[in-house]
C-alpha cells in the first residue's frame, strides 16, 4: 500500500509543479499588465529559478527589468532569451534598442554569422545547380565541369573557414554589465589606473577572474581592463540540476 501511494505521488508531482507554474505565471503576467514591474519581475525570476519556461519567459523577465529602469539586467535576459531561441524577434528588438540606448555598435560576432550563412546558402545553391546541370547533360565541355567543382570547392573551403571563426567566437564567453558607470581598470585591484568606462548594458568578453575582478574586454575596440565581478553577469547559465520542464 506504501509503494502504491509513493508511485501515486510521484506520477502526480510533475502535474500539480505545473499547475502551480502555470498559476505563478499568470499571476506575473497580470502584475506586468498593471504596472506592478517588480511583482512582475520576481515572479517571472521565480519561475526561471526553478527551471521553468524557456526563451519567452526570460523575455518576459527582460521586459520587466526594462521597465524598472535597470537596463543591464533587462539586456542580460534578452541576450539569455536569444541564447535559447536565436530567432526570437522580440527579444532581438528590445535587444537592439538597449544597444542604441547605449551607443554600443554591432559586434564582429553578427557580421561573421551573417557571413556564414550567405556563404552556406551560396555554396549550397551553386553546387546543386552546377550538379543538376550535369546531371541533365547540359554541360559537357570538360573544361566547363573542371571549373564547376573548382568553384563550388573553393566556396566550400571558405563556408568552411566562416563556420569554425564562428564557432570560435560561440566559445568565448561573453556578459552584459549590470551596473551603473564602471570603471575598467588596468589591473585587479581599485588601486590600479582606469583605462575606460563601461556603461550598464554593454555586451562585454569575459576572462579570467582573480580576487572578486574579472577581466572583460570589448570586441570592437581592442579594450580589455578589470572590473567587480559583480558588475557583470555572464550571458550563458549553469544548467539546473533537474527540468522540471515548460510551464503548461
Amino acid at each position: 500500500m506504501k509503494r502504491c501511494l509513493f508511485a501515486l505521488l510521484c506520477a502526480t508531482a510533475p502535474v500539480l509543479g505545473a499547475a502551480e507554474a502555470a498559476e505563478d505565471l499568470r499571476r506575473a503576467d497580470a502584475a506586468y499588465a498593471v504596472g506592478d514591474f517588480e511583482a512582475a519581475r520576481a515572479g517571472y525570476a521565480s519561475l526561471i529559478d526553478a527551471g521553468r519556461g524557456g526563451a519567452d519567459l526570460r523575455y518576459n523577465l527582460g521586459n520587466a527589468l526594462y521597465r524598472l529602469g535597470q537596463i543591464g539586467p533587462a539586456r542580460l535576459w534578452y541576450e539569455r532569451a536569444l541564447l535559447l531561441s536565436p530567432r526570437h524577434e522580440d527579444a532581438r528588438h528590445n535587444r537592439d534598442l538597449i544597444r542604441r540606448q547605449i551607443g554600443e555598435s554591432a559586434p564582429p560576432g553578427d557580421f561573421v554569422l551573417t557571413l556564414v550563412n550567405v556563404l552556406w546558402t551560396g555554396t549550397a545553391v551553386f553546387g546543386l545547380g552546377f550538379f543538376g546541370l550535369l546531371l541533365a547533360g547540359l554541360f559537357r565541355s570538360g573544361e566547363l565541369v573542371w571549373w564547376g567543382r573548382w568553384v563550388t570547392g573553393v566556396l566550400y573551403a571558405i563556408a568552411l573557414a566562416a563556420s569554425l571563426a564562428a564557432d570560435r567566437q560561440a566559445a568565448q564567453p561573453v556578459g552584459v554589465v549590470v551596473a551603473q558607470r564602471v570603471e575598467a581598470r588596468a589591473g585587479p585591484s581599485a588601486q590600479e589606473q582606469v583605462g575606460f568606462l563601461l556603461p550598464e548594458g554593454q555586451k562585454v568578453a569575459l576572462f579570467e577572474t582573480i580576487n572578486g575582478w574579472t577581466q572583460v574586454g570589448l570586441a570592437d575596440k581592442s579594450l580589455k581592463g578589470w572590473v567587480p565581478v559583480q558588475t557583470v553577469s555572464s550571458i550563458r547559465q549553469r544548467p539546473h540540476r533537474h527540468k522540471p520542464g515548460p510551464i503548461e
